[in-house]
């Protein structure tokens, strides 16, 4: 035969505060547990943010890039261009004095 043992009134206080104090720990992890979730939502929001950032700066780097490139393609055609025609006013000047001097004789 079995005896349950009944549990006298100091054993009952003690297992209601430790249940009460189950309660408090739990309630806390649980706070605990919610605060880390809204920071851990809030950085992640920041890290959408940055990342959405990043991507904005590397597209205008990227169309700098290419206009810098352009600019620098016209400059080249513009050279060309300012060389070639020094090179014909130089040919037309040739021309007219070669004129002239036949007009003279």
């Amino acid at each position: 035969m079995s005896q349950t043992a009944i549990p006298n009134e100091t054993q009952i206080k003690k297992e209601s505060i430790g249940k009460r104090d189950l309660a408090r720990l739990l309630d806390y992890y649980r706070q605990r547990v919610e605060n880390f979730e809204k920071e851990r939502v809030e950085w992640l929001q920041r890290l959408e943010a940055i990342r959405l950032s990043q991507e904005d700066n590397h597209k205008l780097e990227w169309e700098l890039k290419k206009r810098t490139e352009e600019v620098l393609d016209l400059q080249d055609a513009l050279k060309k261009n300012s060389l070639g025609i020094h090179e014909e006013r130089k040919q037309i000047y040739s021309l007219t004095s070669e004129l002239e001097s036949t007009k003279c004789i």
